[in-house]
């Protein structure tokens, strides 16, 4: 059976971003790979660095931010391990540099720290986990959304089933 876009454009809008709504309410997105259920491990800090970033958008705007930067070591199974990745979406970025400072802690002080590796690959390894906390109201909305989106189709189909029939909707109901 082909559906008519032009006549149906609202009931497909509603299921759309219903289905559209409870994907990104429901956390899956925040963490595909499933970063926040591997393993961990103690590790040590080796180093800080701060990297300064000049980003020129337009001829008369331009802006600077700062990345933090970590070297850490590890160990799983008797073998160590030296990583620099933080998080899985890039090291963060702050506004000011005493931000990366507060953040890493001084370079010259080596502090523990815990550290999410690659169960089938050790090398990789972060330290901080994506967030996979579900946005409830979004996916709240988005099923509301796919309810009236279901409802509106079968009221449609209803409508057109009577009419079929030379009967009044009123009548099928």
């Amino acid at each position: 059976m082909m559906v008519s876009f032009r006549r149906n454009r609202s009931t497909v809008l509603l299921l759309v971003t219903g289905v559209i709504s409870i994907v990104l309410g429901s956390g899956y997105l925040n963490d595909p790979r499933g970063i926040s259920k591997w393993p961990h491990t103690s590790g040590e800090v080796e180093g800080s660095s701060l990297t300064p970033i000049n980003v020129k958008w337009m001829p008369y705007y331009s802006r600077r931010y700062y990345q933090a930067g970590l070297t850490y070591r590890y160990t799983v199974d008797s073998v160590e391990y030296l990583g620099t990745e933080i998080s899985p979406n890039g090291n963060p970025e702050f506004e000011t540099s005493q931000e990366v400072v507060d953040f890493t802690g001084e370079a010259h002080q080596k502090y523990e720290i815990s550290v999410y590796f690659n169960p089938e690959n050790p090398s990789e390894a972060f330290l901080q986990v994506p967030d996979k906390t579900a946005n409830w109201p979004v996916a709240g909305i988005g099923i509301i959304l796919l309810i009236l989106g279901v409802n509106s189709w079968l009221t449609r189909r209803r409508k057109k089933h009577a009419y079929r029939l030379g009967k009044d909707y009123e009548e099928v109901i």
